[in-house]
């Protein structure tokens, strides 16, 4: 697993990262956005346009291997 952390206007360098990974990567990333407490994030949406990896919004409880089976 690796950890992305980006501060705000980091939307752009998380596309980039994404499209550039192959799909057949065996490494799980979590992208970790800067945003307001009261903002709702649109990542997961916007993400996924950008990459043929399976994008998730990660929330309590989220677990990979709920992924990982299917």
């Amino acid at each position: 697993m690796v950890g992305v952390v980006a501060l705000a206007g980091g939307l752009n360098a998380f596309k980039q990262f994404l499209s550039s990974v192959p799909v057949d990567s065996e490494v799980a990333f979590v992208l970790v956005p800067q945003l307001g407490p009261s903002h709702e994030s649109q990542l997961v949406s916007l993400l996924s346009k950008v990459s043929l990896l399976r994008v998730f919004d990660a929330k309590q409880g989220f677990s990979l291997k709920q992924i990982t089976s299917t």
